[in-house]
């Protein structure tokens, strides 16, 4: 009945009006022959530009044609990277149009018959990764210029060039045709165009080399000297009662705002204590048993009427030594053990009571009942406690300032940091029942003492737990002669450090004529890499959001999506 149709007169005006109507639904809402909903998906949307799903397989396909397994990738974050590099190669693309940059086919032709071809890479980072992933040239500060995205395919058969075998290979490494991967290829060397004339407006003066390579290779020795809180607060910043009242009167707002934030833990029945914690890895070894009889000879003492906030101060390994052995509230909170002592301190009939000696998972404990939290009670136990945790941290911290800065006077008056400090300390120490030489104080690994730094550039951090805003390096290279020291305490994480110059070691012009080519090569170089960044995010914000679509890029954690292939 068809070939009947098909060969009447009629039955071709009938055919002819049914093509016209399919070519005409094509026109006006822009669909290709064949064409699905898919079609309209974006792996990468860069403002308005839609980058397709194939386009974005086809380089990460490339990227990954060395054999990177699925766990590489994934720790690379390969298909994020693949997706920026390509939003970058968009806005690119964009900018070189508006400069009548372009490739011609010639030029594409004669990269591909020597098997090069290249992928977009996020800039910021794009050294470093290239050379993880094997894309660029080697040389000898990095990548080679120019070279970064750089992937070398198989094309060659005895030496030359076979055309089966780069349709094969192009087809195989990219899941794409010849003719859509040369396309491909002549946008990417479009891209690299672009990017090389941002690279070479970049100048770099041999003075500017010259700071660089000394400020790079110049070198410092200091002697230094940690003054930590936390040793002050356990050993000499024990307020009295006066000192928290007075605290407590000039820092309300402070106050007021660490109750607040301590008195949800704070539950009526709750056993408020003191404790003297001795550690034991293992309290049923062979070893516990000489600790636990330290601890019986600490009980005895605290229930004989010795302090048991000296004692805590002095022999406690628990973290509460530093405010005289105060725990506060015990609830679960307090970690592995809590269970043991939650039940000894409950088992105390008074304020005061001092337990028996406490077996758990973390040694052996003496708990001291200072009360059991009422509601008449609460505010007043958890006011209490705050307010002598503060005033202990802040008067831990002006004792902490105030030795450093004393330390730096006698450094600049001629003495050498370590014996300034051992001479300090002993004055400090005098007079306080921790002054022994085999007391707890000088044998704690806390106490200030002097040390000396490795050799760092002025890149370099000298002090480890110094706190951002403070720049160590720098001020120890402003030092000038040897046992010169820093004016002013540098502050760290747990309190401050005093830094004295050993020797200064700085590159001498001579030694940078030497080597003046290259490390003005390298720092062009670098230089280069950074205004190119910053090229490229001006225009990433011109040309809108970049957005990476989750199907193909999912979200850290989430599984990888399928690969996807294209002919």
């Amino acid at each position: 009945m068809y070939r009947t149709l098909r060969n009447s007169g009629l039955g071709q005006i009938f055919l002819g009006a049914i093509v016209v109507a399919i070519i005409l639904a094509f026109i006006f809402t822009g669909a290709q022959p064949g064409a699905t909903a898919a079609a309209d998906e974006c792996a990468v949307n860069v403002g308005k530009t839609c980058i397709s799903p194939k386009d974005f397989q086809a380089s990460l396909r490339l990227l990954t044609s060395i054999g990177l397994n699925d766990s590489a990738a994934k720790k690379l974050k390969l298909r994020e990277q693949v997706g920026r590099g390509l939003a970058e190669r968009e806005v690119l693309l964009q900018e070189a149009r508006r400069l009548g940059i372009g490739t011609s086919e010639d030029d594409i032709d004669a990269e591909i018959l020597k098997g090069r071809t290249r992928l977009s890479l996020p800039a910021d980072g794009a050294e470093r990764l290239a050379l993880s992933l094997a894309l660029c040239i080697d040389g000898p500060s990095g990548c080679e210029p120019g070279t970064i995205g750089l992937r070398a395919i198989k094309v060659e058969q005895n030496g030359k060039f076979d055309f089966d075998l780069y349709q094969r290979t192009v087809r195989v490494v990219t899941g794409r045709s010849p003719s859509h991967f040369k396309e491909m290829q002549q946008l990417e060397y479009t891209a690299e165009r672009l990017r090389n004339l941002i690279r070479s407006q970049v100048r770099v003066s041999p003075e500017e080399a010259y700071l660089a390579y000394s400020r790079a290779r110049s070198k410092a020795t200091g002697r230094t000297t940690e003054i930590k809180k936390s040793w002050f607060q356990r050993y000499l910043a024990a307020p009295s009662d006066a000192d928290v009242a007075t605290y407590s009167e000039k820092h309300k707002e402070d106050l007021e705002k660490a109750i607040k934030e301590a008195s949800e833990k704070w539950k009526v029945g709750c056993s408020v204590v003191s404790e003297i914690r001795l550690n034991s890895a293992d309290p049923t070894s062979v070893e516990a048993a000489e600790v636990k009889k330290d601890a019986e000879e600490l009980q005895k003492k605290a229930q004989g009427g010795s302090s048991f906030e000296e004692l805590a101060r002095k022999e406690s390994e628990g973290e509460s030594a530093s405010l005289g052995g105060r725990l506060g509230c015990l609830d679960a909170s307090y970690g592995a053990g809590a269970a043991a002592l939650i039940d000894a301190a409950a088992a105390l009939s008074r304020a005061g009571a001092v337990s028996t000696v406490i077996e758990s998972i973390r040694g052996f404990h003496v708990l001291k009942l200072e009360g059991t939290v009422t509601e008449e009670n609460k505010a007043e136990f958890l006011r209490d406690f705050v307010a002598y945790k503060l005033t202990a941290e802040a008067s831990a911290e002006k004792a902490a300032k105030s030795f450093a800065e004393e330390l730096i006077g006698r450094a600049n008056g001629g003495a050498v940091l370590a014996d300034a400090t051992e001479a300090l300390l002993s004055e400090t120490l005098k007079g306080t029942p921790f002054e022994s030489a085999d007391g707890p104080a000088l044998k704690d690994e806390d106490r200030p003492k002097s040390d000396i730094t490795r050799a760092v550039t002025i890149e370099q951090n000298p002090i480890a737990g110094s706190v951002p805003e403070e720049t160590p390096a720098v001020a120890l290279f402003e030092l000038e002669k040897e046992n010169d020291t820093v004016k002013t305490p540098i502050k760290t994480r747990d309190g401050f450090a005093v830094l004295q110059l050993k020797e200064k070691d700085l590159l001498t012009r001579e030694k940078f004529e030497e080597e003046r080519t290259s490390v003005m090569a390298t720092l062009q170089k670098r230089k280069a890499e950074q205004a190119l960044a910053v090229y490229i995010q001006d225009l990433l914000k011109t040309a809108g959001p970049v957005t990476l679509n989750p199907k193909y890029i999912p979200p850290e954690g989430e599984e990888e999506a399928d690969k996807e292939t294209d002919s």
